[in-house]
């Protein structure tokens, strides 16, 4: 047995030095003479017998079978129809998601801007209350002048 690396050495050898070459084809031959000279030939009735039997044998034909047309194509049509649904599901679903989150998001910007109404209103209560104690002719206006200390 020779390793892959001790094969292509070998090649490399014999391509590149020819009088290697020559004792190879040699090598070769020599044992090419020494195996039929060991051979042992089969008895002649041995080929006539194995003949016979395969010719005794019948030949069984296989009959293939055609897949039926119309239930064929039936089965093509709901395959696509399946993929079909299948894709289309999963379309509306992604679509439900999406808008559920954009849904929640609206919510809570809803609620965030009440909030903001809700205070707004409130500052505006209290500049009408304030505006009106100031409207209110009942309501006296007094001047005071600081000293020299506190001049304003």
């Amino acid at each position: 047995e020779t390793t892959f690396a001790e094969e292509k050495k070998v090649e490399y050898y014999l391509a590149e030095y020819p009088q290697v070459k020559k004792a190879y084809n040699t090598l070769q031959d020599n044992l090419e003479i020494v195996a039929n000279s060991h051979a042992v030939e089969a008895p002649k009735n041995l080929l006539g017998s194995i003949l016979k039997e395969l010719d005794d044998a019948p030949v069984i034909s296989i009959k293939q079978r055609r897949f039926s047309s119309r239930w064929y194509r039936y089965s093509v049509a709901a395959s696509v129809i399946a993929f079909l649904f299948a894709g289309t599901s999963y379309f509306f679903y992604k679509q439900n998601k999406d808008l559920s989150v954009e849904n929640q998001k609206i919510a809570d910007e809803v609620f965030d801007l009440r909030g903001d109404i809700d205070s707004q209103n409130k500052r505006l209560s209290d500049i009408m209350d304030q505006l009106q104690q100031l409207n209110d002719p009942e309501t006296q206006k007094y001047l005071l002048t600081g000293n020299n200390r506190a001049k304003n």
